[in-house]
């Protein structure tokens, strides 16, 4: 680890409040590259601080947590059965799939188009399925 890197770590270890004043005064104190990659970190939010306490003030916490996550995913994955996978990965495409059609609706449809909650409850005045055609009777052909 270089000197730098070790500072970098001393600015995440600071309480959440004196980050910002102290990776100013670091960022002065350097020049060149180093400065400029100090100035670019960006100050972190409360969850990811809070994690980086208790990896550094209480390692052995820390570990067990990250140990006990491995063995739990592992034993997971261990006791699905290819028809639970295959499952669990159509669901999940089939989630992406609405995600992707949401995303393309946000940019094209009028605000109030998608629900509040982003989901299938439609906005006031809006239709999801285009009314039927007077030419064919409302039947597709």
């Amino acid at each position: 680890m270089s000197a730098l890197d070790a500072k970098i770590d001393d600015l995440y270890r600071l309480p959440l409040s004196e980050f910002t004043g102290a990776r100013n005064a670091l960022a002065k104190t350097l020049t060149g590259d180093e400065a400029k990659r100090v100035r670019a970190l960006e100050k972190p939010t409360v969850v990811p601080w809070a994690v980086n306490q208790v990896y550094w003030r209480a390692r052995s916490t820390y570990d067990r947590l990250m140990k006990s996550g491995e063995k739990l995913r592992a034993a997971q994955i261990a006791a699905l059965t290819s028809a639970q996978i295959f499952s669990l990965n159509t669901t999940q495409v089939s989630g992406l799939t609405a995600a992707q059609r949401r995303s393309l609706r946000a940019t094209t449809d009028p605000p109030g188009a998608i629900g509040p909650n982003g989901l299938d409850t439609p906005g006031p005045g809006h239709h999801p399925d285009p009314p039927p055609s007077p030419a064919t009777g409302g039947e597709e052909s």
